[in-house]
């Protein structure tokens, strides 16, 4: 059975599977894979320059220092709700503590079964390109909810997992 653990506050965060044509060599490079010639990237109530955002991912792409496998990419898409997921179980509020863990195993095994089928496709979608994975929360401050929350990657084949 899966649970969070800690402090739950408002905040956000999500995990991203990002698919580049070809590893990135420089923050130019990866500015040019994300945004083209775009100077500017518009977030909800400001405008970031390219450049610092494409900085930030590939630092990020440097910290793995290597394309991501299908075990990190289905760890990424496990971390929260995707598309297709399977609804949470329910059970009659007398149910015995077995049934229940019963219940929520049988939940987990086909949670991570369909994360499973989604790396497994994506993978296959994006066979002669360069996967990693990235995370990013609001919690982190104005410029890394920019980067949870504005598209930064929209120009690349990706997926967006909610983990809040």
């Amino acid at each position: 059975m899966k649970f969070r653990n800690g402090f739950v506050s408002n905040s956000s965060s999500s995990s991203f599977v990002v698919a580049f044509p070809k590893v990135p060599t420089s923050v130019d490079e990866v500015c040019q894979m994300m945004f083209g010639d775009n100077q500017v990237h518009y977030g909800w109530d400001k405008t970031y320059p390219t450049i610092q955002i494409a900085e930030r991912v590939f630092q990020d792409i440097e910290e793995q220092k290597k394309p991501a496998l299908k075990k990190q990419i289905t760890s990424a898409i496990s971390c929260g709700w995707y598309k297709g997921a399977p609804d949470v179980p329910s059970y009659k509020d007398d149910s015995d503590q077995a049934t229940r863990d019963k219940v929520w195993a049988e939940y987990d095994k086909q949670f991570d079964k369909g994360a499973q089928k989604i790396a497994k496709t994506f993978i296959t979608n994006n066979a002669a390109k360069i996967i990693y994975t990235f995370s990013y929360a609001d919690e982190n401050g104005e410029f890394d909810s920019m980067m949870e929350h504005s598209d930064i990657f929209d120009n690349l084949p990706h997926l967006q997992i909610s983990c809040h």
